[in-house]
């Protein structure tokens, strides 16, 4: 950064919480090209947007009150930004004005939004971060439609970050930072997230546990497990095939193979498979070998058998009281 656009001796209240006070010339973020082959960049803590023409120049394009982080271009030209004091924040390079596009989720403030990227359709998507982790799994991803549709496709995110499509736009790569993790998100035919849940081994014995995350939306579901032949073979693909009938989602079933001398002599009996929402195995690992198990799954295919068999609809909850209750 050249020293007459450096800001190290200025002080603000974002390099008082996350810089310590330390001083900071610049905190450059979100960088992108426009039409013309310049190259933006924000600078968190000093509100400023810098252009990089092709030839190197640098110049301070825009200042503003603001903390600017992600920045992308629309294709009409403007600059859409992630900002932490306002929200979405909407630049016109060609007039050199700035306003605010979404300022709140609904009727809340955001957290501090991140990153943000745009699909193919126009459809905007974006993490609002603030200051989330794992000792505050809240941070969400949101897509904004064209038409101005807010959805909140997930609010578990212990801090979202960056974000990017596959090129087909079936996945969203999604940078958990303070997890030190990249989620990959499986996008549905309408933008959408496939949610996944997890029974762990002995949870798949019961309908409960199944039934729960089929209500809370998931699509896929994974039972990782450590069972061997002579206690539950039989069961094996009986149990999870009619968790995914009866709750119309895919199911992930995992068994390990092998023994665990000297603890255990029994085998474990592998045979790990997937099974569609309509109780069909469509793909399954051997009983005896290590292997890495990979199928294509239909997430549209969950809807298509929850509209034709109507189970969650038609249950009955205020009947089903005792089930809850602690036997006598």
């Amino acid at each position: 950064m050249p020293d007459a656009l450096s800001r190290a001796n200025r002080k603000s209240h974002w390099v008082d919480v996350l810089q310590n006070g330390a001083p900071t010339p610049s905190f450059l973020e979100g960088p992108s090209f426009d039409r013309d082959g310049n190259l933006w960049v924000t600078d968190i803590p000093w509100g400023r947007l810098f252009k990089i023409t092709p030839d190197g120049q640098l110049s301070v394009a825009f200042e503003y009150d603001g903390e600017p982080n992600g920045l992308k271009f629309h294709k009409d030209g403007r600059a859409f930004i992630t900002d932490h004091k306002h929200g979405i924040m909407v630049f016109d390079p060609k007039t050199a004005k700035i306003a605010p596009y979404l300022e709140r989720g609904r009727f809340e403030r955001f957290k501090g939004v991140n990153d943000l990227v745009f699909a193919s359709n126009g459809d905007l998507y974006f993490t609002d971060q603030g200051m989330t982790g794992l000792q505050d799994p809240s941070g969400r991803l949101y897509r904004l439609r064209g038409n101005g549709q807010l959805d909140c496709l997930l609010d578990n995110v212990p801090s979202p970050n960056g974000l990017a499509f596959n090129k087909a736009e079936t996945i969203l790569y999604l940078c958990v930072t303070r997890n030190n993790a990249i989620w990959r998100v499986p996008l549905l035919t309408d933008g959408t997230v496939g949610r996944v849940g997890i029974l762990i081994c002995y949870d798949r014995h019961f309908p409960e546990p199944a039934r729960a995350l089929g209500l809370k939306g998931a699509e896929l579901v994974f039972n990782p497990s450590a069972t061997v032949k002579s206690l539950s073979r039989y069961l094996w693909e009986l149990e999870q095939p009619a968790h995914a009938v009866a709750n119309g989602y895919w199911i992930g079933a995992i068994n390990r193979v092998g023994v665990e001398k000297p603890l255990n002599e029994a085998q474990f009996y592998g045979s790990s498979y997937f099974c569609d929402p309509r109780g069909k195995i469509i793909a399954q690992a051997s009983e005896t070998e290590d292997e890495v198990l990979v199928a294509d799954l239909d997430l549209d295919m969950n809807r298509q058998v929850r509209n034709t068999w109507q189970f969650l609809r038609d249950r009955r909850p205020e009947s089903y009281e005792e089930l809850v209750k602690e036997l006598p």
